[in-house]
């Protein structure tokens, strides 16, 4: 048994000062008081060993539903892909950053590409000792290609493709999706929204994206069954009073409780007026992720990355996105913490269990600076995957 002392810890959104206890044997979060009212003896309530957290904040590991590579890793590059150390190394890596959860994310592929890339991710999910090193794939985000041709960004526009041209998802893809959990496309497009339906019939979530949709165009795939609009801002249509485009579902009010808005707080991709101005309007539909790519994480310097002349992904971290979205926004840190943890699990329609701290959920979570944020360790399952020197002490 663990117990982490000394610390405030982020439950149903509110910061509590109280001890998290973690059973070693499962992995999972304990409730103490029923621990100590179903003991048969003393010894069952012995603790193995006690962190003291020194004032930090224990939150939800961080969940990133858009990371299409980082440390030099390319998650649509075939040749990459190829090779399962490249996997483990965004695995590994990204527990420094405080994410414990995330969804390997493909652009715009060609279906030979698909299959490939596609079948070693399977496998790589299929084998349960990949998931236990590093942050832990919860699903693919396919981020294409059924776009619009005029909101493609740094997608190849060769790989696009329509919908109503295509001869299934099966075709498109070259994968019967198992691993999918996310797909982005445009639901202006013709025969996007049978897809839109197709995709909700195998649990997949869909999330409205590159498009230049109308609000109308919007709404109807909100009811098609989208939930979710990819980096908010970001290519698609520009606000317009007369018609604000996929931006005015953030002013659907009766649609709060069913669509969230992906956000990458960089600075640099939304200004933070922008930012703030989303949030406002839709606290708990935030969804913070970084859209990162392969440049992540390397060092200062340049690097040459695709052959786009236009804004890509970011190389923001998750810790980094967390600590601007407050800053942007003026919401609290449970807030910020909340839209990195809670909201992306949700939309995902992840487990119960994943994504918050309540008790009997998954011992995976971070400790973090109370005034910084910034990650001091990440836990997954109740196992230490990463610690800044210093960060706490054990006895």
């Amino acid at each position: 048994m663990l117990r982490f002392v000394n610390a405030r810890v982020l439950r149903d959104g509110a910061l509590e000062n109280e001890d998290l206890w973690v059973d070693t044997r499962t992995g999972r979060v304990v409730d103490p008081m029923r621990r100590f009212y179903e003991a048969s003896s003393s010894r069952e309530l012995e603790v193995e060993t006690r962190v003291d957290c020194r004032g930090g904040i224990v939150a939800p590991g961080f969940i990133d539903a858009q990371f299409n590579g980082g440390f030099g890793i390319d998650f649509s590059s075939v040749e990459q892909m190829r090779e399962r150390e490249n996997v483990r190394k965004c695995c590994r890596e990204l527990v420094r950053t405080g994410v414990t959860a995330f969804c390997p994310t493909l652009i715009s592929c060609k279906p030979h590409e698909y299959r490939e890339i596609l079948a070693n991710l399977d496998a790589f999910m299929n084998d349960p000792e990949e998931q236990n090193h590093g942050a832990r794939i919860v699903g693919l985000h396919l981020e294409g290609p059924f776009f619009n041709r005029e909101k493609i960004g740094a997608h190849p526009l060769e790989n696009i493709v329509s919908p109503k041209d295509s001869r299934g998802i099966e075709d498109t893809y070259q994968n019967e999706l198992s691993h999918v959990k996310l797909v982005t496309l445009a639901p202006e497009q013709p025969g996007a929204l049978d897809v839109i339906r197709e995709l909700r019939k195998r649990g997949i979530v869909v999330s409205i994206g590159h498009s230049a949709a109308t609000l109308d165009q919007a709404d109807a795939g909100v009811g098609a069954g989208a939930s979710m609009i990819t980096h908010m801002f970001n290519a698609m249509g520009a606000f317009h009073h007369r018609d604000p485009g996929i931006i005015g579902l953030l002013g659907r009010h009766q649609l709060h409780d069913r669509v969230s808005f992906g956000v990458i707080c960089d600075g640099l991709h939304v200004n933070p007026a922008s930012v703030a101005i989303a949030y406002q309007s839709h606290p708990k539909g935030a969804v913070l992720v970084t859209d990162a790519m392969a440049g992540m994480g390397l060092p200062c310097g340049s690097h040459a990355l695709g052959s786009q002349e236009t804004l890509a992904g970011s190389v923001v971290s998750m810790e980094e996105c967390v600590q601007n979205f407050r800053i942007f926004t003026g919401c609290s840190i449970a807030e910020a913490l909340e839209a990195a943890s809670v909201h992306p699990a949700r939309v995902l329609e992840l487990p119960a269990g994943q994504g918050n701290l309540r008790f009997g959920s998954e011992a995976d979570f971070v400790i973090l600076h109370p005034e910084t944020l910034r990650v001091q360790a990440t836990y997954r399952a109740g196992v230490c995957l990463y610690s800044y020197s210093g960060h706490a002490s054990v006895s």
